[in-house]
């Protein structure tokens, strides 16, 4: 364990920059629906690996057994980076995670899960939070287009397929699984074989696609 610096009392999300893997971002928050006085949670940055840990920005993360799954960073070239949150929406740096600026202001109530780039276009994000899933477009100015048509429930995160992105698959929860041939703006089920786990009351969390 490497905690120099590192002030919250658990990690949510992990990103390593795409070019420098001693460049690492963390949602650091609280491991449960309650207060910890003392935590400082936010989002913390290591630029030598993880010997050292910095505070770059205040904001609120937790994490509740039943909320698991998803990415809270992308970035775009190496210096630009986007970070979902739980207060205060989406938040973009253009100078390698020293400052930020609130670009979505998704509502306290619509805390993000996960925050997913379009592979071949990277002013496209695909956002999940607890009032569904949302194409945001940045290019100069910012669009917020709500998709998701067919979800039963809120998405916990998306993957897209890279060789051809209008191919997507959500988990939803005790939904399952459902996908999307059209970029997200519509879905429907892909359950086969999983049915008698669903009615267990499991839940689909995390999804990777194969290379």
């Amino acid at each position: 364990a490497k905690p120099n610096g590192f002030g919250a009392n658990g990690g949510q999300s992990l990103a390593i920059h795409p070019t420098n893997p001693n460049i690492v971002f963390v949602a650091g928050g609280l491991m449960g629906d309650w207060t910890m006085l003392g935590a400082a949670q936010g989002i913390y940055r290591t630029t030598d690996g993880g010997s050292n840990w910095s505070l770059v920005k205040s904001t609120t993360y937790t994490r509740s057994n039943s909320e698991r799954g998803g990415s809270l960073f992308t970035f775009s070239g190496t210096s630009i980076v986007y970070a979902g949150t739980h207060d205060m929406g989406l938040l973009k740096s253009t100078d390698g995670g020293n400052t930020w600026s609130m670009i979505v202001p998704f509502s306290t109530s619509g805390r993000i899960s996960d925050v997913k780039m379009h592979p071949t276009d990277a002013t496209i994000l695909f956002v999940s939070t607890v009032n569904g899933l949302y194409k945001v477009k940045d290019s100069g100015s910012i669009t917020v287009t709500k998709i998701g048509t067919g979800l039963p429930q809120r998405p916990r995160m998306v993957v897209i397929n890279k060789n051809n992105p209008s191919i997507m698959y959500a988990s939803v929860g005790t939904s399952g699984v459902y996908w999307s041939t059209n970029g997200g703006l519509n879905f429907s089920a892909r359950n086969n074989g999983m049915s008698a786990t669903l009615n267990l009351g499991k839940v689909a969390e995390s999804l990777a696609i194969s290379p």
